[in-house]
Parts: structure tokens; sequence; C-alpha cells
């Protein structure tokens, strides 16, 4: 009985001991939510954010009779100011293999490419003044619905850190914005003119304008294949130029198209989203 013992002890006891650490090793892979790896992904996102201010110019001629001096040229300015705005979109992108894992134990840094479009709301309102020797005054109270969907590609460099769940990152983005405006109006207050929208004939215009992004934020990985993340985005949207109809009143004066130009605009975005990974 003591030699079987002997003999087969040994075996037992490494058995016993293999099968403790398997056991162990499989409770710890259960407690760890694994970091996401590499691949295709997709995010949505929505948020608020608001706009910086900007230089505004308004240009026509009004043809007065002769009798009052003859076509005027009208070249309004002003400032814009700054504004609240809806955000809401979504992105596709590709996260490659980690590069720089060398630098430090548990860090390295994991770059992606995106393709993302959002959509951006808001009204702009502001005062423009028309100088001029031949009438004291010529100031209009503008407003603008905007409505924008921005169309990105960006470089985004994700950083592996010894906290599983926690993704901190950085990205940078080059494209281009389309801008709609709808019910634009532009009332004269100086001299008053009651009623009378300048941009009467036609109050809808768009263009396109060359746009950039710098964004930082974190996402904190609920499983291996989701998360949730949230960010700060600064968007410079480059100068815009719309045109509007004529003003036709059978009171007023008639114009021709009247042409605004929006200056550079910056515009501080924050967003919160859930992403997901094929």
């Amino acid at each position: 009985m003591s030699s079987l013992l002997n003999r087969f002890s040994p075996s037992a006891l490494s058995g016993a001991v293999l099968l403790a650490l398997t056991g162990s090793s499989a409770t710890a892979q259960e407690a760890v939510v694994e970091r996401p790896a590499g691949g295709a992904y997709t995010q949505l996102f929505g948020g608020v954010g608001g706009t910086g201010t900007t230089r505004v110019q308004q240009q026509a001629v009004a043809f007065l009779p002769e009798a009052a001096g003859g076509p005027l040229s009208v070249n309004a300015i002003g400032t814009a100011g700054s504004k609240t705005l809806g955000v809401a979109g979504l992105n596709f992108g590709y996260e490659f293999s980690e590069r720089c894992a060398a630098l430090s134990r548990g860090w390295a840094v994991r770059p992606a490419a995106e393709f993302e479009v959002f959509y951006l709301g808001t009204t702009r309102d502001v005062n423009v003044l028309a100088p001029s020797e031949r009438i004291p005054e010529h100031n209009f109270d503008d407003s603008f619905s905007i409505n924008s969907a921005v169309f990105l590609a960006n470089a985004v460099f994700t950083v592996r850190t010894p906290w599983e769940r926690l993704t901190p990152y950085v990205g940078l983005g080059i494209g281009t914005t389309y801008q709609s405006v709808s019910g634009a109006d532009s009332l004269q207050l100086d001299p008053p003119e009651a009623g009378i929208n300048h941009f009467n004939s036609r109050t809808s215009a768009t263009d396109w304008g060359f746009t950039t992004q710098l964004k930082a934020g974190a996402r904190f990985n609920l499983t291996e294949r989701l998360w949730v993340f949230s960010e700060y985005r600064l968007l410079t949207v480059d100068s815009a130029q719309f045109t509007f109809g004529s003003t036709q009143y059978a009171t007023h004066v008639p114009t021709t198209p009247w042409t605004v130009n929006f200056g550079r605009t910056n515009q501080n975005l924050f967003v919160a989203g859930l992403g997901f990974r094929y």
C-alpha cells in the first residue's frame, strides 16, 4: 500500500497543481476585459458645440433713380457672434497593428484611418453696416439658418496603456463641408424698412468649404468589441460665399442678387458615442 502511494502521489499531485493553475488562469482571463484588437470598426456619435465669431460681408447694387443719385453699391460688414450648434454623425475606420510597443512596458501606439460624415446645425445672426456718403445710416439685421454636412478623412493614433479598459487617442482630419442656408432674412434697420426681406426672391443658398479637424478623446472598453467614447474636436471651416436673390417688391427699388461672404469659422465640438468592431 505504501509503495502504491509513493508511486502515484507525485503524478496525482502534479495533476492537481496543473488543474488548479488552469482554473486560476481561466478565472483571471474571465475577470479581465480584453482591449479591442485591430480591425474594421464603426462609431456613432452626437453632441453639442459652439461657433467662433465670424466676419460677414454683404454686397449688392441698389438701382436708385437718377433723381436720388443713381445706382448705389452696398458693402455692409459685421461680425457674427458665437452660437451653439448640434452635432450627429458616424465614422468608419480601420485600426492597424501596434507600433512602438517596445517603448515602455504596457504602452504602445496603434494607428487608424477613418472616414466620417456628420451633421452640424445652427443659426447665425449678424448686424452689418454699410457706410455711405449718400445715406447716413445703412444698417441690416441678418439671420441665416445653416445646416452643414462635414466629410472628413482622419488619421487617428490610439495609445495602449497599462489600464486595460482605457484607450486615449488623438487625431487629425482633412476634408470639406457642404453648407446649406435656408430662410435667410435681411431686414434694414436704418433707414427703417419694416417687412422688407432684402433676400426675398431667393432665401436659400449653398457652398462648399475646405475643412480641417483636430480631435482628442478617450474610449472605455466594455467588451473586446464594444466601447463608449468621449472627445473634443476643433473644426475649422474655410470661408464661404452665398448668393441670395435680389430684392423684389413693388414698394422697394430693385437690386442685384445679394452676395454674403462668411469668413473662416472655428467650431468647438464636444461629442460622445458608441463604437463596435466587426
